[in-house]
């Protein structure tokens, strides 16, 4: 198993959270295939969550890591999304960080589009953002929800178009 800085904060802050709830820590080296050199072992986890009985397995998992969505390779994705898919039916709750690098990426915006984070745009995952200050406002390290790669979702089309009429929206 394998824990780095960030991992060992968010096992932290979980187990701070919540009283009397168990908490395990699982963690995993090396690339995930074909990927551009960072992107994580996410297929190794899962195949592992897939092999581990209902009764041992985790109800939710959250996980803070993720990377651009171009830089995983589709096949890939949609290989995890089955496997995510396989734990929503399983009624596993899959939680991932919206991003650790803003709505613009690691890349800056490539081509003018913002740069959602994989795998949180997944649509068999839940994505979760923060939030700063007083009053509370998204805070800037989120990327936001959206996808390049996946359509909106159905029930989130009045959600959303109500929120992009809003005036003075960035």
């Amino acid at each position: 198993l394998f824990g780095g800085v960030e991992a060992m904060l968010d096992a932290e802050y979980v187990s701070s959270m919540a009283h009397n709830v168990s908490t395990e820590f699982w963690g995993f080296t090396g690339r995930a295939p074909g990927s551009h050199g960072e992107n994580e072992p996410f297929l190794e986890w899962l195949l592992l969550l897939s092999n581990t009985s209902d009764a041992d397995a985790p109800k939710v998992i959250s996980t803070s890591y993720g990377e651009d969505e171009d830089s995983v390779e589709p096949a890939y994705a949609e290989r995890l999304n089955v496997e995510f898919a396989k734990a929503g039916a399983r009624g596993i709750s899959l939680l991932f960080a919206s991003g650790d690098s803003g709505a613009h990426g690691e890349a800056d915006c490539p081509g003018g589009k913002y740069q959602p984070q994989w795998p949180g745009v997944s649509p068999y995952v839940t994505s979760v953002g923060g939030t700063t200050g007083q009053p509370e406002i998204a805070v800037g390290l989120s990327s936001g929800g959206f996808s390049n790669r996946y359509p909106m979702p159905e029930w989130q089309r009045d959600a959303v178009k109500a929120y992009l009429s809003q005036p003075d929206i960035p």
